[in-house]
C-alpha cells in the first residue's frame, strides 16, 4: 500500500506548505482560494520569513507602510481604546476568542510588503508545479485507516495531512462523524463602492489617509473598510450581516457611495468555545480559517512552513 503526504486545500497557506515541503501533494478544486478572490487587504505584514518567501519565489519586495484607522461612533482616530475593541469582537461574534489576532493587535502603523494577488498565487502555483496537485474534493475521512475518500470515487491512503480548509468543513467530512459545536451563519459579504454624488472631498481624504478603517461602532452595518484606491476613494466594505442586501449605493461616515460589486465569502464559521473533538495522529491544521480560533496569522504560517522544514532538515 502506497501511502504519501498531502495537504488538503490550494489556498495560501496551502501553496506555501507545499512549496516548503516538496514531497507533500495538495488536494483541490480550486487553486488560490480565498486569497484571490477577496477584496480586503494586499499586503502581507513584514517580518524575516515573509521577506525570506518573497525571496525565495524571485519576487518584488516592495515596502509600505500600513496606517490603521479606528471608527469611533462618527470620529475616525489613529488608535484602538479596549472598549472600541470589545464593541468590535462582540459584534463580529468573536467575544469568545483570544483577541490578539484581531484588529491588527491594536496597532496603528506597521511594515508590509504590497504584493500582487494573482502574481504571487501564481508564483507559488508555478514553484510547486500541476504534476502535485490532484484536483478534486475531499468527501469523507477515515484517520483510523489514514484513508483519504474523494468524490470521484478514489481513495488515497496518507501518511501524513495537513488541513488547510475551513476548520467546520474538515469535520463534516471526518470519519466518523462527530459533533463540533458550530459558530453558524458567519459568511463575509464584500461590498466595493466608489464615493460619488455630493460628498465631502475632506472626509474622503481624512479615509484615505487610512490603508483600512475598523468600524467600532455598534450599530453599523459594517466591521472593516479597506481603501482600495486612495485617489478616488474606491473601498471594499466588509459584513457578516447574514440579510445584507446591497441596493445600488450605501451612504457610510456621511459620504454617499455607489456599489460596483458584491461578493460573499462562505464558510467564516468559528466555534462557539474550545471544541473537544479526537485527537488525530498524523493530520496538522495550518492557517487562519483552518484553526478553530483563527489565532494564525499569513506571516505565522510561512514562519511555521520555513520553520518545520528546518527541523526536518535538522533532525537527518
Amino acid at each position: 500500500m502506497n501511502r504519501e503526504h498531502y495537504v488538503i486545500g490550494a489556498g495560501l497557506s496551502g501553496l506555501i506548505w507545499a512549496f516548503y515541503h516538496p514531497n507533500y501533494k495538495i488536494i483541490s478544486s480550486d487553486v488560490g482560494g480565498r486569497f484571490k478572490e477577496i477584496a480586503g487587504p494586499r499586503f502581507i505584514k513584514k517580518t524575516e520569513w515573509t521577506e525570506r518567501l518573497l525571496t525565495d519565489l524571485n519576487l518584488p519586495r516592495n515596502k509600505k507602510e500600513v496606517k490603521v484607522g479606528y471608527m469611533d461612533g462618527h470620529v475616525l482616530r489613529s488608535e484602538c481604546t479596549p472598549s472600541m475593541k470589545a464593541i468590535y469582537l462582540r459584534k463580529t461574534g468573536r467575544f469568545h476568542l483570544d483577541s490578539q489576532s484581531y484588529m491588527s493587535d491594536g496597532e496603528s502603523v506597521f511594515d508590509a510588503w504590497d504584493i500582487d494577488p494573482n502574481r504571487f498565487v501564481e508564483a507559488l502555483r508555478a514553484e510547486v508545479g500541476m504534476d502535485r496537485i490532484l484536483y478534486g474534493k475531499v468527501n469523507a475521512l477515515d484517520s483510523q485507516k489514514r484513508l483519504i475518500h474523494l468524490s470521484n470515487n478514489g481513495k488515497l491512503y496518507y501518511n501524513n495531512l495537513v488541513s488547510t480548509i475551513p476548520f467546520n468543513m474538515f469535520w463534516f467530512f471526518y470519519y466518523p462523524t462527530i459533533q463540533v459545536e458550530i459558530h453558524a451563519g458567519l459568511p463575509t459579504i464584500f461590498v466595493k463602492a466608489i464615493p460619488t454624488g455630493l460628498y465631502s472631498r475632506r472626509r474622503v481624504r481624512e479615509f484615505s489617509q487610512y490603508d483600512y478603517i475598523y468600524d467600532c461602532c455598534e450599530a453599523s452595518w459594517f466591521h472593516r473598510v479597506n481603501i482600495l484606491d486612495k485617489s478616488t476613494g474606491l473601498s471594499s466594505f466588509e459584513t457578516h450581516k447574514n440579510d445584507y442586501e446591497g441596493l445600488g449605493g450605501l451612504n457610510f461616515f456621511g459620504i454617499e457611495y455607489k456599489i460596483t460589486d458584491i461578493k460573499r465569502m462562505e464558510n467564516c464559521q468559528i466555534t462557539t468555545n474550545p471544541p473537544k473533538y479526537p485527537k488525530l495522529n498524523n493530520i496538522m491544521f495550518l492557517g487562519r480559517f483552518a484553526e478553530w480560533n483563527h489565532k494564525i496569522r499569513t506571516s505565522e504560517v510561512i514562519e511555521k512552513s520555513i520553520k518545520y522544514n528546518a527541523n526536518l532538515e535538522t533532525s537527518k
